[in-house]
This record gives C-alpha cells, sequence and structure tokens, in this order.
C-alpha cells in the first residue's frame, strides 16, 4: 500500500478501520511512509549529477524532487 492509498482510504471504510488498533497502525504506516519519501529525497539530493544522469534525471528533476513536502 502506497502513502497515498493511506490517506485515500477513509478511516470509516470498513468494519476494522474503525477501531483504535486499525486506526493507529494506519497512522504509524503513513509516518514511516512520509519518513521512508524524507529519507529518500535527502539521498537523492547526496548525489552528484552523474549519478542523476545514469538514473535518467535532470538536474531541474531532482530540485523539483528534494523540494517537495514529505506529504507529497
Amino acid at each position: 500500500m502506497t502513502c497515498s492509498d493511506l490517506l485515500s482510504i477513509p478511516l470509516s471504510h470498513d468494519r476494522e478501520s474503525g477501531t483504535i488498533k486499525a486506526r493507529f497502525n494506519r497512522v504509524i504506516a503513513l509516518l514511516r511512509c512520509w519518513h521512508s519519501r524524507a529519507r529518500e529525497r535527502q539521498q537523492l539530493a547526496a548525489m552528484g549529477s552523474l549519478a542523476w544522469r545514469d538514473l535518467g534525471l535532470s538536474d531541474v528533476d531532482v530540485r523539483q524532487e528534494v523540494n517537495k513536502p514529505f506529504w507529497r
């Protein structure tokens, strides 16, 4: 399940999602996803332009990705 999936499902989506444990687990999963995004963007920023080119990314692509907030 992606971060977007976690955000798009209402907390009252099904019987189990309404429980405190299910809601807590979704919040924890979302926080982990956001943390992972932030870490990956930091790692991308730390790479050099040669590595970006190997990945098929331009400086502009990297700058746009790195400057996104963690929730996007």
